[in-house]
């Protein structure tokens, strides 16, 4: 299988780029700054003897989306619907990554592929607009629902480990916080890669949460951070009032895998123990 994919340096992308490789799958990553949405984007799409095509790239910072919504639905919505369109046009399979934190804050429980999306932020906003548009042009698109991500990117930007790690080796107090209200699903870029080749190999359309197993607070996830890192600092309880944010992000992105499972796939592995596996990796390469 060929595959052309956009946001291919991102968290994300670099994953699918080695799960690809790992598959024997040729995978082509198609940079957005070196085309424009008229000729260059358009010609490196419709130009091209691809299967699929990935559109991983997004706008993901969630508080700079609230301050310039402009940006936000042009890059989220907009460019997703653009590439859907000339995916069509060219009859390429197409999978659009999206965000388990479309669901809201109607549950407190994880959230499942039948419960309706509710967003509470102009970024969930954008996804749910570009899912939408995306089901009406390609019906047997993929669309793909990630939770919190971690891993390493091309050039390990956004790696939420690394910065936590940093933040208890810098502190000089021996104590970091973390929320204690937020939840979600802690998930490993590489088993989520995984899990996309297998969906698009299996031929499978529609909408997948895909998650590790198993829902953490933030405040959880950093403490198993900080202990599998064997760093000397407590990890303390906030709340979310503690964190000045702009965007009114929902305290339950957790989800389930339903979907998956109800087609036969097994689960992802739990969060830990690809968490084990990320920090191990990450003591083996320094």
């Amino acid at each position: 299988m060929k595959i052309l994919l956009t946001g291919a340096n991102g968290l994300l992308g670099s994953a699918i780029r080695t799960v690809s490789l790992n598959r024997g799958h040729t995978c082509v990553p198609l940079n957005r700054d070196k085309y424009d949405w008229k000729k260059s984007y358009v010609d490196s799409v419709t130009h091209n003897d691809a299967d699929v095509l990935i559109h991983a790239a997004a706008d993901t910072d969630v508080e700079r989306c609230e301050i310039h919504p402009e940006i936000c639905y042009r890059d989220n919505y907009l460019l997703s619907q653009h590439a859907a369109m000339l995916a069509a046009s060219t009859n390429k399979k197409f999978v659009f990554i999206s965000s388990t934190g479309v669901y809201g804050c109607e549950k407190s429980t994880p959230y499942a592929e039948y419960d309706s999306v509710n967003p509470t932020t102009q970024h969930h906003k954008s996804k749910v607009l570009a899912e939408h548009s995306i089901q009406r042009i390609l019906p047997r698109s993929l669309i793909i629902r990630a939770g919190w991500l971690f891993g390493v990117g091309e050039n390990g930007a956004k790696n939420f480990i690394a910065n936590r790690i940093a933040e208890a080796k810098n502190s000089s107090s021996g104590i970091i916080s973390a929320n204690k209200d937020q939840f979600g699903n802690p998930s490993y870029n590489l088993d989520i890669a995984e899990r996309i080749i297998e969906l698009m190999e299996l031929d499978f359309f529609g909408v997948f949460n895909c998650t590790n197993a198993g829902a953490a607070s933030r405040f959880e996830y950093v403490r198993e951070i900080v202990a599998l890192a064997k760093i000397p600092v407590s990890v303390v309880e906030s709340s979310s009032q503690s964190f000045n944010r702009i965007a009114q992000v929902s305290n339950n992105e957790s989800a389930t895998d339903w979907r998956s499972r109800a087609m036969g796939l097994a689960s992802l592995p739990d969060w830990r123990h690809s968490l084990e596996r990320h920090i191990l990796s990450l003591s083996a390469s320094t």
